[in-house]
């Protein structure tokens, strides 16, 4: 479990979670990016995908309630554009030239883990 005070409130550090506190963070301030990160801990300590899907759904309905949907939406832009690393842009590319079908190309996708493993 990694985490940094700013101004004696503790964020997660490291992986798409530090990253999406540290754009709130940016975005908004300490005592809001507090809030919305509450509980942190639940999400990286738990090895059960719906546990973290519920916090991350309860996180973003948090957002929601704090700031304007103007900044949710920049938030949650800025955070999943950073999700999307060169790597895994250059090997859908690399899927969509090989597919000769929508179906074919998510199948790829699917098979080697981009988005989740469970496009369809």
């Amino acid at each position: 479990m990694t985490e940094k005070n700013v101004s004696k409130i503790k964020l997660p550090v490291g992986g798409r979670i530090g990253r999406l506190a540290n754009i709130i963070l940016q975005e908004t301030n300490p005592s809001i990016t507090e809030k919305v990160m509450k509980d942190f801990h639940v999400f990286e300590s738990t090895k059960s995908y719906s546990e973290k899907a519920r916090w991350i759904g309860n996180m973003i309905e948090r957002i929601e309630n704090y700031v304007s949907p103007k900044l949710c939406t920049k938030i949650m832009e800025r955070c999943g554009r950073k999700c999307c690393g060169i790597t895994t842009r250059k090997n859908a590319k690399q899927f969509m030239s090989e597919s000769k079908s929508i179906k074919e190309f998510l199948n790829k996708l699917n098979k080697h883990g981009i988005g989740g493993g469970r496009l369809r």
